[in-house]
């Protein structure tokens, strides 16, 4: 090619020239067809027509149909930063879409019109929200790679981003935008490429990757699923894996000042990476990504709904509030599921289509098992007062913030067995309409070294990815019990136990939105910096039912029941004073029993079915009762035995 090309107009899909005017750039790579349909060019530095500013970068040159490219200089000089900045800002790139340029081999390219168009948001301006985030990775970025040569002068080498978060939470897309927002050619490994089955195979592949990232710099090599290839090395019972790790830390080792090279993986199993491979030296930034907050939410939508038919009236802030807590991926699942209802009914896509949508995702995502009501308790008034409130904390936590008032992450249940605790905490996430996880101690406990703490973490984690949730831990006592000071491995298991959930208790706040309700007999044994503010400060006593509670809950449990008109509750809860809910629930149970029993021939063969069914009788209770006092079985605390022989 020789060294000047008949002019053609071509878009500059991608500058941060502002005005009409020209500037001169060398260009380092330069193909053009003669009707400008087909081309592809790449200038690598310029300077202004009056030599006030120079700059090194790259602009890539990209028709219109295949959409905006970054422009990001990867070093600049500043004589004169007043002038330079209007030619070469590396961190704010302005894109002008529709620009017409004319470009020669060597020289000028004269900027002839600015034709303002819509354009396609590129780079961080297609992650909405996460303002935090995006100036961290900016922060990162600059340090790194676009102010290299400065950092060395400081003695200062980083490379290495690890991306972690919650499946669905858009780690790949943001990885993507950090390619788009500082033009770097986004290279991402398949696992097929990095992972061998054939010993020996894994050293060769990555090692191809990192060469073929070195090629194309500068460059973002992106590794997705990163524990699928960077798995700790003691977890990996193949050679080839092992293989594979010990590849990866030499080939970051060696390329860890390539110039133009940054290497960025993802992965949502932080605790199951090789130490070796994320340790400071390779890894040097960890940044979290977490669900997208409102304005993320927002801008998620606006995005999935812009294309599609909807109505001019959809408004989708409120909306986006209802989505607190779900993923990006999540967000996308609503959004498809409201524009098939739209389809189906052919329409565009509506407000209510939006709402059924979501309302659906919770049903069949969120709370898992029998839905419960307030209705399904008998509760003196104080208690249940306290939980209604602790009900508004797990659901409306917005509204709760907008009052100043801080809401606590956790609520402690103590009474004695059977008041029906682990119903309260079912009850409250059925109500909420939350997630719910519920744990004890044999849930935790393992006989081998670290998993104990390891089930804690990924409790945490997995209620973390289906917000808003409770996680409900049953015989809390068991679990957290005081600390001790010996040496037995048994207490050491039980004290780091104690501390892994003060530390993932401590990582909780309103915005996370994981709740949780621990329930004891003996709070007295639970460890004091459980019960210190922020963790399980708030207690709620559940005592023995009175006579009038035990009195509702006879006709709650018999409710389904046909009973005798002889069957008089009120002198049934006389009888049973110091009975717990569960064991009112359980004579009602044996009380059925028996009426059916009853309808036995002697052969024991029970009749033909009918709509009424046998009646329940006092007798039947009476029974019931009997059984149950004959039964050797754990006091509940506060029973008397003299009332139970009588």
């Amino acid at each position: 090619m020789g060294d000047a090309l008949e002019p053609t107009f071509i878009t500059m899909a991608s500058s941060d020239l502002h005005r009409m005017g020209d500037v001169l750039l060398e260009f380092e790579e330069l193909v053009l067809a003669r009707d400008g349909t087909a081309y592809h060019a790449r200038a690598c530095g310029g300077k202004a027509p009056d030599n006030t500013s120079h700059w090194h970068g790259w602009i890539e040159f990209a028709p219109v149909r295949s959409g905006p490219v970054v422009l990001t200089p990867r070093e600049t000089t500043q004589p004169d930063r007043a002038n330079t900045a209007r030619w070469a800002n590396s961190l704010t790139p302005v894109y002008l879409e529709g620009a017409l340029v004319r470009a020669l081999r060597w020289g000028l390219v004269r900027v002839e019109a600015a034709q303002h168009k819509q354009r396609t948001p590129a780079g961080f301006e297609r992650v909405g929200g996460m303002a935090d985030l995006k100036r961290q990775v900016r922060r990162i970025i600059e340090m790194a790679h676009v102010r290299q040569r400065d950092a060395r002068r400081y003695g200062i080498v980083r490379n290495g981003i690890l991306l972690y978060g919650p499946p669905g939470c858009g780690k790949t897309f943001f990885a993507e935008a950090i390619g788009e927002e500082f033009g770097l050619y986004f290279l991402r490994v398949p696992l097929e490429s990095a992972i061998s089955k054939y010993v020996g195979g894994a050293p060769d592949a990555i090692e191809r990757l990192f060469h073929e990232a070195r090629s194309k710099a500068p460059c973002l090599l992106f590794f997705d699923e990163f524990d699928a290839i960077a798995r700790k090395r003691q977890d990996a019972p193949m050679l080839h894996e092992q293989q594979m790790v010990d590849a990866l830390l030499q080939q970051l080792d060696a390329h860890r000042e390539t110039p133009g090279l940054l290497v960025v993986a993802a992965t949502n199993r932080f605790d199951d990476l090789d130490p070796a491979v994320v340790r400071e030296g390779r890894f040097d930034y960890k940044v979290k990504v977490d669900n997208p907050d409102f304005d993320g939410r927002l801008a998620i939508l606006r995005g999935l709904i812009r294309a599609r038919p909807h109505s001019r009236r959809l408004h989708l802030t409120e909306l986006a509030h209802d989505l607190d807590g779900l993923s990006a991926a999540q967000i996308r699942s609503v959004v498809d599921e409201a524009a098939l209802a739209a389809l189906e009914a052919n329409r565009p896509i509506r407000a209510e289509h939006l709402r059924a949508a979501y309302r659906a995702h919770v049903l069949t995502s969120r709370y898992c098992g029998v839905r419960l009501g307030w209705d399904d308790l008998i509760l003196p008034a104080d208690a249940e007062r306290k939980l209604r409130f602790v009900q508004q904390f797990i659901g409306n936590p917005l509204v709760i913030r907008q009052l100043g008032v801080t809401p606590p992450s956790g609520v402690l249940l103590a009474g004695p067995p059977g008041t029906g605790k682990t119903t309260i905490a079912r009850v409250l996430a059925s109500e909420s309409e939350a997630s719910f996880f519920s744990v004890n101690a044999a849930d935790v406990f393992s006989k081998w070294l670290g998993e104990s703490e390891q089930r804690v973490k990924e409790l945490f984690a997995r209620a973390r990815a289906r917000v808003p949730a409770i996680i409900f831990i049953d015989e809390l006592d068991a679990i957290t019990q005081h600390r001790a000071d010996g040496d037995s491995a048994g207490e050491r298991v039980r004290n780091a136990v104690v501390s892994m959930f003060l530390a993932e208790m401590d990582g909780l706040d309103s915005s996370t939105r994981v709740f949780v309700i621990g329930a004891t007999n003996r709070p007295e044994m639970l460890d004091e910096a459980m019960l210190r503010p922020g963790r399980l400060a708030e207690r709620v006593d559940i005592p023995l039912p009175d006579a009038a509670a035990r009195k509702a809950m006879l006709e709650l449990f018999s409710r389904k029941m046909r009973l005798a008109q002889s069957v008089d509750m009120g002198h049934l809860s006389a009888q049973t004073e110091g009975m717990s809910g569960a064991l009112l629930k359980g004579m009602c149970t044996l009380a059925g029993r028996n009426a059916f029993v009853r309808t036995l021939d002697v052969r024991g063969i029970a009749p033909a079915v009918t709509e009424a069914g046998p009646v329940v009788t006092e007798e039947d209770f009476e029974q019931a009762f009997r059984e149950l006092s004959s039964t050797p079985r754990r006091r509940p605390i506060g029973f008397s035995l003299a009332t139970w022989r009588s």
